[in-house]
């Protein structure tokens, strides 16, 4: 899970929310990044700036780690052989 957390607290006595309160209700890892925003300033354009970057690199990396990457990975999603791979044309 990726969280994005607010740093800014709305009022100083109020210590801002640990990570740790997710982990009863998520399976698996919790990746956090902090914004430098208020809560509910996370709508604004600088905050949404940054989680589109991070959002973006994510689904890049997560893109490229699913997509075989050569013409042996394709052959072998697709159940051929090397061996009987020709190019038509």
């Amino acid at each position: 899970m990726l969280l994005f957390r607010a740093t800014i607290a709305k009022d100083s006595s109020i210590p801002l929310n640990p990570v740790t309160t997710w982990k009863p209700y998520v399976l698996g890892n919790i990746e956090t990044y902090d914004i430098h925003c208020k809560r509910e300033g996370m709508d604004r354009p600088v905050p949404i700036a940054e989680i589109n970057r991070i959002l973006a690199d994510k689904l890049d990396q997560l893109q490229k780690s699913q997509l075989p990457q050569n013409k042996e990975e394709i052959l072998k999603i697709a159940g051929k052989s090397v061996e009987n791979f020709r190019i038509l044309g």
